[in-house]
């Protein structure tokens, strides 16, 4: 009698060439995965459960004694003296108590959003991770977890339960929608104070762990998740509509400054107004860092000011002029924008079939979400910042960005320059040469700032 223990890939003809070997009968179990993941976790699990429910049959069959069988048991938990036959000994009893294979089938069903997202299969302790390429990336694995299980996780799941184990545990105490937080804990311990930081505009908080994991220990670090990117959730229009809807959640775990802010792209400017606000309200901000930020354009494209020697009591038909051509400038490129959206979204999808998932539910609110991002950025209308500005800028960039940049601060800037480009700067090593950097600043920031 032959007992054979089958992954789930192989086809009926294999098993019935097994069984041709046998005079007798041959007894198949199916194991979940393929022959790689069936010996590992969690379908290794699996395996034991089936294969100690085998050994128990089989002893049932035989003509053991009765006296003999607590040896066998004996044996199989481990606690035979002979150390050799315990190393070679699957240990049943410990694994029969671990193994909770449940019965919703919602790691099954997470594993395959997974794989059919990530193209890869991810067994129950394998973690997600690098999901910051391509963009959105993550936000397409919580949707299609969300289709497969009808449970809505929040992208904070992706970093404090990278599981598909974890995120299934999560998924059982889940309600159907999410509820809007932006706080995403990307290193909650430490003693310092904490600093809080904004993705750019086609990013989430995912792309902001490596840069978190390389700051000091000691160094609470947390990320501010745009609202849209998950279902349940409408993007916010204006750059100040999110800088507030952070500053409200920042407070909640920090009720007074000073404060530590930054933003990578558009993510420093939502952090330069959420420092706008902050101090508006009568808080110190001890670090506003900028992190490789395009000044935002609308300063000179939708609020069009001529030159000082066009002004005067009467306006002069060349002021019209200049006003006419701002306005043009600012309506073209917002049409660009909008006829851009769609094709950015359509590159940015993981699956393969990107036709049949062009007008899906998730596809339309990222285009959204991006949309408002695009358009908030147009309309957005700096002022005067009455602190200091830290601005790490990209080697690439040209002396008049950063110049533009002085020009938003009453008090004074800081520059770093990384070597690489805006992409680079942000991926090994130079993200590791910004994290030294930002860690400088954060550490004068710590020591020169009261409480």
């Amino acid at each position: 009698r032959l007992t054979l223990f089958s992954n789930a890939g192989h086809t009926g003809s294999h098993q019935l060439n097994w069984a041709a070997l046998t005079m007798q009968a041959v007894d198949i179990h199916i194991v979940p995965g393929n022959h790689f993941t069936m010996f590992k976790d969690p379908y290794v699990r699996v395996l034991a459960q089936v294969l100690s429910q085998s050994m128990e049959q089989a002893l049932a069959r035989s003509m053991m004694p009765v006296t003999a069988r607590p040896l066998v048991r004996s044996l199989a938990a481990g606690k035979h003296k002979d150390a050799a036959i315990r190393s070679t000994v699957v240990h049943i009893n410990e694994l029969e108590q671990t193994i909770a294979t449940p019965v919703d089938g919602l790691e099954d069903r997470i594993s395959k959003a997974c794989e059919s997202v990530l193209g890869t299969q991810l067994a129950a302790a394998d973690r997600v991770q690098h999901l910051d390429e391509p963009p959105m990336v993550d936000a397409y694995l919580l949707a299609e977890i969300e289709r497969r299980t009808g449970k809505a996780l929040p992208l904070a799941a992706l970093v404090q339960s990278p599981t598909t184990a974890q995120m299934a545990k999560l998924a059982r105490s889940a309600g159907s929608r999410v509820v809007a937080d932006p706080l995403v804990p990307l290193q909650p311990h430490g003693s310092r104070l904490p600093l809080f930081l904004a993705p750019d505009i086609d990013r989430t908080v995912l792309s902001l762990v490596e840069l978190a994991s390389l700051l000091d220990p000691q160094q609470p670090c947390y990320g501010l998740q745009p609202a849209g990117f998950v279902s349940g959730q409408a993007p916010h229009n204006s750059v100040e509509q999110m800088a507030a809807f952070n500053v409200r959640a920042v407070r909640k775990i920090q009720p007074t400054g000073p404060y530590q802010l930054g933003g990578i792209g558009f993510g420093g400017i939502v952090a330069f107004e959420m420092a706008q606000q902050l101090r508006a309200a009568g808080h110190d901000v001890a670090l506003l860092a900028v992190l490789d930020t395009m000044v935002p354009p609308n300063a000179t494209i939708q609020y069009w000011y001529p030159p000082a020697s066009l002004r005067g009591n009467r306006p002069a038909p060349r002021w019209f002029i200049h006003r006419a051509f701002g306005r043009l400038v600012y309506v073209l490129q917002r049409r660009q924008l909008r006829a851009s959206v769609p094709r950015r979204a359509r590159a940015q999808m993981p699956w393969r079939r990107r036709i049949s998932h062009e007008y899906s539910p998730v596809t339309r609110r990222i285009q959204a979400t991006l949309t408002a991002h695009f358009e908030a950025r147009l309309r957005y209308q700096p002022s005067l910042y009455p602190g200091r500005i830290t601005l790490f800028s990209n080697s690439k960039h040209t002396g008049a960005h950063q110049v533009k940049w002085a020009m938003l601060t009453e008090v004074g800037m800081e520059i770093e320059i990384i070597p690489g480009n805006h992409r680079s700067i942000f991926s090994q090593p130079g993200v590791t040469e910004l994290a030294e950097r930002l860690s400088l600043h954060l550490e004068e920031a710590q020591r020169t700032s009261p409480n």
